[in-house]
């Protein structure tokens, strides 16, 4: 079993790659389900694509993708400039893949459905998470505006 980091350690440890990638999943679910959605499962495996997490907003199934990444910018500058940002690495196909699986699980199940995106931005001294909810396109290359909704880590 792989050990994920509480939120307050990950700026400080060294993760890279997939440990850092679970311990985002983790905060990010956390995140959610305080914002009111109901979380349904995690890393599922499908025909189409891996749903990092899958969660219920009041009837709506939603798929989470969630993407984690550093940065050296100062968090008040990072909306506020042309920068790489985690959510870029969710590219046109990943969503067209996450799409699909989402549409075949909520068709069996008679619900409405939608993807969101998840982006944990660790910045030196805090993180912010940017939530981007029923996105239809990958985020434009480089980020310019549309940052989501904030939420409290």
């Amino acid at each position: 079993m792989r050990r994920i980091a509480p939120l307050r350690a990950i700026r400080r440890q060294a993760l890279k790659g997939e440990s850092l990638g679970l311990s985002g999943e983790r905060i990010a679910a956390r995140a959610l389900r305080r914002a009111g959605l109901r979380q349904l499962g995690t890393r599922l495996k499908t025909r189409e694509a891996e749903l990092d997490i899958l969660m219920l907003d009041r009837e709506t199934l939603v798929a989470v993708e969630v993407k984690t990444g550093r940065s050296r910018l100062d968090p008040t500058d990072f909306g506020s400039r042309p920068t790489w940002r985690p959510g870029h690495r969710f590219g046109a196909e990943d969503l067209t893949r996450v799409r699909r699986a989402t549409a075949r699980i909520a068709e069996r199940q008679d619900r409405p459905y939608r993807v969101d995106l998840v982006e944990l931005v660790l910045f030196e001294r805090t993180t912010r998470i940017y939530h981007h909810i029923d996105i239809e396109h990958p985020l434009p290359h480089p980020a310019g505006g549309a940052f989501g909704t904030v939420l409290e880590p």
